[in-house]
């Protein structure tokens, strides 16, 4: 029974999932990369999670699959490139993997996006900023 048990814990997908930044400003890109570590044959399932303030631009995956006592274990890794499209808590939901009759989930990450600052000298050259800084 131990052993089976044992067994199964092996198998449960592991998964990583962190923002590269954890604050941004509106129209802003993020980084989120997804890590799942899979042991045994069956099939690896990885839904992605739903965006909130946030839209997906890109996606990019790559899986490494290494043997360990004559069981395959993979590293898959996917990146997903986020523009943040509007000011407040953003949020990537829960990631779900399914391995065989194994699941795991990740709790959901929140991003802070804030509006830019839209003060006149903010878009200003460096050489017309003083000229209106004297003007006034």
């Amino acid at each position: 029974m131990l052993l089976l048990l044992l067994s199964l814990v092996l198998q449960q997908p592991q998964i990583t999932v962190q923002a590269d930044r954890d604050e941004v400003l509106v129209g802003d890109e993020v980084t989120v990369t997804i890590i799942v570590t899979t042991s045994g044959a069956d099939r690896v399932v990885i839904e992605d999670p739903e965006f909130v303030g946030l839209e997906l631009l890109d996606q990019r995956q790559q899986t490494r699959v290494s043997m360990l006592d004559g069981v395959p274990r993979r590293v898959t890794t996917r990146a997903l490139t986020l523009r943040a499209v509007r000011s407040g808590p953003a949020r990537v939901g829960v990631v779900r993997v399914r391995q065989g009759d194994a699941m795991s989930e990740t709790s959901p990450i929140v991003i802070t996006v804030r509006t830019p600052d839209v003060s006149p000298s903010a878009s200003l050259s460096s050489r017309v900023e003083p000229l209106l800084n004297r003007a006034t």
